[in-house]
């Protein structure tokens, strides 16, 4: 493993945290909302990189539990978005990175609600994981 500074290959794996209420596992539905970005998200959508990053550590947070949505960088690339490796120096952590054109300022604007859409389709859910479950 490298130090979280090399490039982004189109064959590796994102993943995405998801509140439980965005996923339905009888109907095998994610939510568009999965996608919608925070106020946190000011410089794009927070992904996490499956070399540097293990599912179970995605899914923790504040809620009990959560899903996580796993998708392959040249899906997100093929739908005409760009994917950047944060620097691990300043998040603190290597594998952080962002989807550039999903921002918080964007949120409402047509053509990022349409990805966050197609993004919610192609997306491979993994789930749940329960905070403290270590496998």
């Amino acid at each position: 493993m490298s130090d979280g500074f090399d490039l982004i290959d189109a064959d590796e794996m994102v993943y995405r945290r998801a509140l439980v209420t965005w996923y339905d596992p009888v109907t095998k539905v994610l939510s568009p909302e999965a996608f919608k970005p925070t106020r946190d998200d000011s410089d794009g959508l927070s992904l996490w990189r499956a070399k540097y990053v293990r599912m179970e550590d995605v899914a923790r947070g504040r809620q009990p539990e959560y899903y996580v949505a796993a998708l392959k960088a040249s899906e997100i690339i093929a739908l005409g978005m760009h994917l950047e490796q944060d620097d691990p120096r300043r998040s603190g952590t290597p594998g952080h990175c962002v989807i550039v054109e999903l921002t918080y300022e964007r949120r409402k604007e047509q053509r990022p609600l349409e990805w966050r859409v197609e993004l919610s389709k192609k997306a491979m859910v993994m789930g749940p994981f329960r905070n403290g479950d270590r496998t």
